[in-house]
């Protein structure tokens, strides 16, 4: 017995059972008929003898098989049917759902969808483009979509979309729409003809989305991007962008007049090379190393121009990292040269005016001290009263001027000192020497 892997009997089968047991009434009625008409007893060894020397019952004893097989054939076909029948109900479920699916998928897209004919009235709208708009379906359906359009544009623009797509062809680009309060937004649209199957446009598919907030941020990105370029291109300070591996740079207008190198001309060559002096560029190497790894570098060296002579700068190198990944570095230069030679006048002016104030100090403190000195003395004679207090006001004047003198501050190149001795014979000695 024929089975399907399902344990069942196949239709095929069923069919050629009941076909075979159909046919075999054929013989067994016609044998019981011929046997009727000869009026021979009903045995089965008169009713076999009657069958095989009957040449008609012979015939009749192959319907079984030929309606079996028959049948069988019958089965498969109807087996077959079944399986097609079954197999396009389940693949109209499939697009059924599969269309369920798109439907649901198009009503939750965030972006605006709307469908018209060809004469662009309004077929359907999504929840998107009604969120979007503010127009209600009520407002849309049945309407011309041109009645929604801003005016901003004009009709010329808008003649000129609608001629692109009716050609055929899908149209891209940026729209300035006006919403059902009156508020303008910025929209990205697609517009899709599609074509029926004479290949003529019979519905046009709009997709559009907000970039409102987007064409803002962008603006502000480019407003800002002037804005720091305008900084380096007006900084005073010479800016020198590098990328990460250093290998290219960018540098700002002061920094092609402070050095002599103007952009255009040192297009893919090393920086170090420009404006390093050779006694400095391992130092220089050495900064470069720091930078390359992230670090800052403060400090005061000096560079060489394009025509040889050397200046004074100030160099101040920082990483430029974006989203934690550095991408190369900036290097500024400012020009101390003037500062320098102010730094070395002041010190010459300071230089000399310690010079002056340890001369001055030394020239008073000398006939200051024997001032003192023979005041000290005069106090050992005998004076009256009246002269004793005249002595005292005179000794104690000049320590007090001595003293004055003393918080002078004295420069180590020019320390000027006086020794007085007082000796037991009356008399003094002045002692001038220069410390070392």
């Amino acid at each position: 017995m024929m089975k399907q892997k399902t344990g069942k009997i196949s239709l095929g089968a069923l069919w050629g059972i009941l076909g075979f047991i159909f046919g075999a009434l054929f013989p067994f009625v016609s044998t019981l008929i011929e046997a009727g008409i000869a009026k021979t007893p009903l045995t089965v060894t008169n009713l076999f003898y009657t069958n095989i020397h009957t040449p008609l019952l012979l015939v009749i004893d192959t319907a079984p098989f030929v309606l079996g097989v028959f049948s069988v054939t019958i089965g498969q076909r109807e087996q077959k049917l079944r399986n097609i029948t079954a197999n396009l109900e389940k693949l109209v479920e499939e697009r059924t759902e599969q269309l369920r699916l798109r439907s649901v998928m198009v009503e939750a897209a965030a972006n605006a969808i709307i469908l018209t004919d060809n004469h662009e009235k309004i077929l359907w709208a999504n929840p998107a483009y009604i969120r979007l708009t503010g127009y209600s379906e009520e407002n849309l359906i049945g309407h011309s979509f041109v009645e929604f359009l801003s005016k901003e544009h004009g009709d010329r623009f808008q003649a000129d979309i609608f001629k692109q797509v009716m050609s055929g062809n899908v149209w891209q680009g940026e729209v300035n729409d006006r919403r059902k309060d009156g508020s303008l937004y910025t929209s990205e649209k697609t517009i899709t003809p599609i074509m029926d199957q004479n290949n003529q446009i019979a519905y046009i598919v709009t997709i559009m989305q907000d970039i409102t907030v987007r064409q803002q941020a962008q603006l502000e990105v480019e407003r800002q991007k002037q804005y720091f370029e305008t900084l380096f291109d007006a900084s005073p300070v010479a800016i020198v962008l590098l990328s990460s591996d250093f290998s290219n740079y960018t540098c700002n207008p002061a920094f092609e007049i402070l050095f002599g190198h103007e952009q255009k001309n040192i297009v893919g060559q090393k920086l170090d090379d420009l404006i390093v002096p050779v006694s400095e560029r391992e130092q220089a190497q050495r900064y470069t190393a720091e930078a390359l790894s992230g670090q800052s570098v403060h400090t005061l060296s000096r560079r060489v121009r394009k025509d040889g002579t050397l200046v004074d700068v100030e160099i101040l190198s920082a990483p430029v990292t974006v989203n934690g990944e550095q991408v190369g570095a900036l290097a500024l230069y400012h020009d101390i040269s003037d500062l320098v030679q102010a730094r070395h006048e002041a010190e010459s002016a300071a230089q000399a005016k310690a010079e002056f104030l340890a001369n001055m100090s030394h020239e008073i403190r000398t006939p200051l001290n024997g001032v003192i000195g023979m005041t000290g003395l005069l106090l050992d004679t005998p004076l009256n009263n009246e002269q004793q207090t005249f002595v005292e006001t005179i000794r104690s004047s000049g320590d007090t001027l001595l003293a004055v003198i003393n918080d002078i501050p004295a420069i180590p190149v020019m320390n000027w000192s006086v020794e007085v001795i007082f000796l037991k014979t009356g008399k003094i000695s002045a002692k001038v020497g220069k410390l070392a």
